[in-house]
């Protein structure tokens, strides 16, 4: 019997952006209700295969994975189950706090930014993504490995 050996999830539906091209939206309306997976469910669902992981990633079709409150700790519970696990996370860079950013550094994991251009051009393609929350959550992640 083959392994699992690295999986892809939609941890949350949750994202303030309103991107034209998104399928969360219909004419400028969100048309999916918010909503994360807790630890608790996690670790339900995938402790029977957690230490035999080589990679996660992190990374929504429909929402932000930085807006699921529990992602620091879901990541920490993969680490502690598996500690040669790669996490990967991808996001807008505009959810979330920068402690949780900071955090996820120091854990090791490896966080994706998806930019679409700089301070001036970003919010065409990300509509409303603040740019101030996007450099102060880069600037956390970075600080993460100077510890």
């Amino acid at each position: 019997m083959a392994k699992i050996t690295h999986l892809d999830l939609e941890i949350s539906s949750t994202c303030q952006a309103s991107c034209s091209a998104c399928a969360r939206n219909q004419s400028g309306v969100t048309v999916i209700d918010p909503s994360s997976h807790k630890l608790q469910e996690v670790q339900r669902a995938f402790k029977s295969i957690s230490k035999e992981l080589k990679t996660i990633t992190f990374c929504g079709n429909i929402g932000d994975s930085m807006g699921n409150k529990d992602i620091a700790l879901i990541c920490r519970w993969f680490i502690m189950r598996n500690p040669s696990i790669l996490i990967n996370i991808h996001t807008n860079g505009g959810l979330g706090n920068p402690d949780t950013y900071r955090e996820l550094a120091t854990l090791g994991v490896r966080m994706i930014f998806g930019l679409d251009g700089l301070e001036d051009t970003n919010h065409y393609h990300r509509a409303g993504v603040k740019w101030s929350n996007v450099v102060k959550n880069l600037e956390a992640y970075q600080s993460g490995f100077a510890n």
